[in-house]
């Protein structure tokens, strides 16, 4: 897509989202500038304007292969800790915004990781809840069969458990044996007070996976 020199906007025209990306040991963080709101245009960075965090710079990167995508700033972190984004400016005061750790997300079904079921029984996954957070389950089949699917289950407000449906997960009247990987995302995003940006969001992914069959 179409960039822009951040040197063409003032401070108070940056709409800035920083995120943090945790799978299970490591983690990521990553920072988007655009031009006034959440679908402006991407900045570059330029002219002695910086990110970083935890005192480390972040690398330009411009991809969609991730779970931020398109024009942006990232770099490894450490995981299970809260980080520091820094935003540099010549002439001006630093920016800084921090992102409280995450807590782990990891589903279980009755205590256990995987879990074994008929077609006719739900499969009542739980985890620890994350408030004001979102979760997305998906079903990644790990049979080589079609009649073995894939889907993505839901996404809804952060309660601390689901129950699948293992019907759902295979072709009607199917009778095959089916495996899947159970994969959880975690996404909470909050809003701090912009200035002296004049927008943007602090945001965690995390994910967790747990495995089941059906018979």
């Amino acid at each position: 897509g179409s960039t822009t020199r951040s040197t063409n906007l003032e401070t108070g025209g940056f709409y800035v989202d920083y995120t943090v990306v945790e799978a299970g040991t490591s983690a990521r963080a990553v920072a988007t500038f655009r031009d006034r709101d959440a679908n402006g245009t991407d900045l570059e960075l330029v002219g002695g304007d910086r990110i970083a965090v935890d005192g480390r710079p972040l690398a330009l990167v411009d991809d969609s292969a991730a779970e931020v995508t398109g024009f942006r700033y990232e770099g490894a972190v450490a995981a299970g800790t809260a980080h520091t984004f820094v935003f540099s400016r010549v002439g001006e005061q630093d920016v800084a915004r921090e992102i409280p750790a995450a807590p782990a997300i990891t589903p279980l079904f009755n205590g256990d990781a995987s879990a074994r079921r008929k077609a006719t029984e739900p499969a009542v996954l739980t985890w620890k809840p994350d408030l004001r957070a979102t979760v997305t389950l998906q079903a990644k089949a790990t049979t080589a069969n079609a009649d073995c699917l894939s889907l993505t289950l839901a996404t809804f407000d952060d309660v601390g458990f689901y129950a699948i449906d293992p019907a759902r997960l295979r072709v009607p009247e199917s009778t095959v044996a089916c495996t899947y990987t159970i994969e959880a995302t975690r996404r909470k995003r909050t809003v701090p007070p912009p200035a002296p940006f004049l927008g943007g969001a602090l945001t965690t992914v995390v994910y967790g996976a747990a495995e089941l069959s059906i018979q």
